[in-house]
């Protein structure tokens, strides 16, 4: 490791000390040679080279912001020259391993050596080195067993790839990466037991993606009706919602006599490994019984921890904000119906009746009678939960109308 010693002076700038190597200080560049020699003792005790000895005069509060400034970019150089130093020494060990006993550790190495030049401030050499790291995971061979972990490692090195191009102003290389991606692991949606975390990987992916779309147009980067935010925020909810679907459907057998598989499941070693079989290699044939028993785990957990509105509405109010941004007013509408609904499905009838009478309002508006006869049900049974005898009776009267025609 590099360390560096800081030293606060309450003298005035005229009579700080120099650090033992003039040439960096950031404090002031007095000649006395009993500071000097202070200097020189201190770093000596210390074991540290001279250009690590800062002084920091912090009573000089004219030239204090200068003196900072020069610690600052000091202090830069000694982080980048160490974090070069570490990638150094991954790259030469990556050069030792070979493709076909060492696959997972060029996923690995490649991933550090971007990270670590995405430290060091050097986006094009992270992304050289992002990409090559999710080449070499995309070449490797898939099982059920193994599938979830590089499924989300595949996951962490995306997200990099993308925030590094919208970093470098290439929006549309990070679109491509992202398509990529999905397509890749879209059809490999793995055991059928566990389908909905598939769908909550999916939903993860888009708003993940959405998020970083959205933080580089709040950065300048511009963006048009058909290509938005507002679009991976949409399909971000519709994918929450088929995981609640899925998992309705999977999991209202599971029972609660295997939860302690799942313990200790947040302070896992490796991402993406199982509790019940954490440390093994993911290649390594399962145990058929436990295997079973960790997925009715899961199962339960997903049916019984799992509140699935609290994460689709959120997904449905951000996709809302980012049409009605773009001006896109029909889909906001119908998006809004669908918030609607899943409001409706939490018991929030207030919030969904609310949202409701917005949105009839300017179909009525509009003389969209049939998708006024798709909602009509809906605001009459919320506004029947919420015991609100006026909307209730403005929506049966609407009903009975001859505009109207429900199914």
């Amino acid at each position: 490791c590099r360390i560096a010693l800081v030293l606060l002076q309450s003298t005035s700038a005229s009579t700080a000390a120099p650090s033992a190597d003039d040439s960096s200080s950031s404090g002031t560049s007095s000649g006395s040679s009993s500071s000097s020699e202070k200097a020189a003792s201190v770093c000596s005790q210390c074991e540290l080279p001279g250009k690590h000895l800062f002084v920091l005069p912090f009573a000089d509060t004219d030239h204090l912001p200068g003196y900072i400034a020069r610690l600052e970019a000091a202090l830069s150089e000694i982080a980048s020259g160490f974090y070069l130093g570490l990638s150094k020494s991954v790259r030469a060990h990556r050069d030792y391993l070979n493709k076909t006993n060492h696959q997972l550790l060029f996923v690995r190495h490649n991933t550090k050596i971007g990270f670590l030049a995405e430290i060091r401030g050097d986006l094009q050499g992270a992304i050289k080195s992002y990409l090559q790291s999710y080449q070499h995971l995309s070449e490797l061979r898939y099982t059920d067993t193994n599938l979830h972990e590089l499924r989300i490692a595949s996951a962490i090195i995306n997200y990099k790839v993308c925030r590094v191009n919208f970093l470098l102003n290439l929006p549309r290389d990070a679109i491509a990466q992202f398509r990529r991606h999905i397509d890749l692991f879209r059809p490999r949606m793995g055991p059928k037991p566990l389908l909905f975390e598939h769908y909550a990987w999916l939903a993860v992916q888009y708003e993940k993606f959405g998020s970083l779309f959205e933080g580089a147009v709040m950065q300048g980067l511009p963006a048009v009706q058909t290509q938005h935010p507002g679009f991976y925020y949409q399909q971000a909810a519709q994918f929450a919602a088929l995981r609640r679907t899925t998992a309705l459907h999977l999991c209202a057998a599971a029972t609660a006599g295997n939860n302690s598989l799942l313990d200790n499941w947040d302070c896992l070693e490796m991402y993406g490994q199982r509790p019940w079989r954490a440390g093994k290699h993911s290649l390594e044939p399962p145990d058929s019984e436990r295997e079973d028993c960790g997925i009715e785990a899961l199962q339960f957990y997903e049916m019984s921890q799992v509140q699935h509105s609290e994460v689709i509405i959120p997904l449905y109010s951000r996709a809302v904000a980012q049409f009605q941004r773009y001006k896109c007013p029909r889909i906001k509408q119908q998006l809004m119906i669908q918030m609607a609904t899943e409001y409706h499905k939490a018991t929030h009838h207030a919030k969904a009746l609310a949202i409701l009478q917005h949105v009839l309002i300017q179909y009525r508006v509009e003389r969209w009678w049939t998708l006024v006869s798709a909602s009509a049900k809906l605001t009459l049974q919320c506004s029947y939960y919420t015991a609100d005898a006026a909307a209730y009776l403005a929506i049966a009267l609407e009903i009975i109308g001859s505009r109207l025609m429900l199914p």
